[in-house]
Formats: structure tokens, sequence, C-alpha cells
């Protein structure tokens, strides 16, 4: 995947979360440390990196962090969050469901075509 994809999956990651956690895009991005939106943003960085495999140093760079060990710490606490607060959990599974739902719509824009039946007798092509 080369850096225009990760970019596109990250702004995909994050309108799904942000449609999920009710917050502005712009928000999500700011240095604001209210708990919703460091939660908001250890989901995009916990998706990114563990479902998409998007490098730490490219989350790091969509949220202007300082180095790639932020987005590693993010990452972390998506977890502990996760093992600790079954709302939390919840709606991290229903953004991994969207985001799956997302992937198949990216890569099969068109849905794939069924093979033409083949009449009985004839030989396959």
């Amino acid at each position: 995947m080369d850096c225009k994809k990760y970019s596109d999956a990250i702004n995909m990651v994050a309108k799904i979360v942000c449609n999920n956690f009710a917050i502005d895009d712009e928000i999500l991005k700011s240095k604001t440390r209210l708990r919703e939106v460091a939660e908001a943003r250890h989901s995009v960085a916990y998706m990114c990196h563990r479902i998409l495999r998007v490098p730490h140093r490219l989350v790091s760079e969509y949220f202007s962090w300082k180095d790639h060990t932020t987005s590693m710490h993010s990452e972390r606490k998506a977890e502990e969050l996760m093992d600790i607060d079954e709302f939390y959990k919840a709606v991290a599974d229903k953004i991994k469901s969207e985001i799956f739902a997302g992937l198949v719509d990216y890569y099969y824009e068109t849905p794939p075509q069924p093979l033409p039946k083949r009449e009985s007798g004839k030989p396959h092509p």
C-alpha cells in the first residue's frame, strides 16, 4: 500500500470514528484533551494500525503528533479501554464492522458479476 492509500484509509477510519463518537473531524485532529475526543483518537490509532496495518509514523503525521510513539501509546490506551469498558468495546466492534464494510465497498466498487450459466450438454469453454 502506498502513502496515498494509507492516507485514504486513515481518512476513512477517522470519518467512521467521528460518526460513531458524534464529533467533528476538525475536533478529532485538534489538541483538545476532552475524554470523548481522546478516546476517539485512540480508536483511530488502534483501528488504523491493527486492522489496516497503517504505520505508526503515518498515523502520527495525520494527527500532527511529535513522533510514532504517541500513536503507539494511543493504540495501547484503546486496548486498555476495550478491556475495562464494555460500552467502548461495543463501539469499537461497531466501528470495526463499518471499516470492513467500507473496505469491501472500496475494493469492489462494482459488485463481482456471477459466472455465466453453462448450457447443459455443452462443454465448458
